[in-house]
């Protein structure tokens, strides 16, 4: 079990109803992230900051993420009668993705040494949907990058 699976178990403990995933990352990098929903935020970061074997003391980045609204095309292969013969069909079809207003918290236990743990909070759209904690209750950040 990784370290990040590891802590979203004990999430989901503490946190029975709370909506937690694991968005993994296919880069080099391989760091997936915590998708956390924007009503459950401020409490499961402020658990992973007052926890012992957590820690979570340090808020190194905040991001902010403008996903804009894409169309998929995808190609979908069936077969049909034509004739008393089975041919084989390809139609391509269009699927709509709604975008999303995203943040991302880099985090890390200055005092047991450990991270980053990447946490994530979306917003439902990009129309009238558009707000999210803030976690400048728990850390205050000096700079952020842009």
């Amino acid at each position: 079990m990784s370290d990040l699976e590891s802590i979203l178990t004990k999430l989901q403990t503490a946190f029975p109803k709370a909506s937690l995933s694991i968005l993994p990352n296919d880069s080099p990098s391989n760091q997936s992230s915590l998708l956390i929903a924007p009503e459950d935020l401020l409490a499961i970061a402020a658990w992973l900051k007052d926890q012992p074997d957590q820690a979570y003391d340090y808020l190194s980045n905040a991001t902010g993420i403008d996903r804009l609204d894409e169309v998929v095309k995808e190609k979908i292969k069936s077969k049909e009668l034509v004739d008393g013969e089975e041919v084989e069909k390809e139609e391509t079809v269009e699927r709509s993705i709604p975008g999303y207003l995203e943040v991302v918290y880099h985090l890390y236990s200055v005092s047991l040494r450990h991270g980053p743990l990447i946490l994530r909070v979306r917003t439902k759209n990009r129309t009238d949907q558009v707000s999210l904690p803030s976690l400048t209750p728990l850390w205050r950040l000096s700079l952020i990058h842009i």
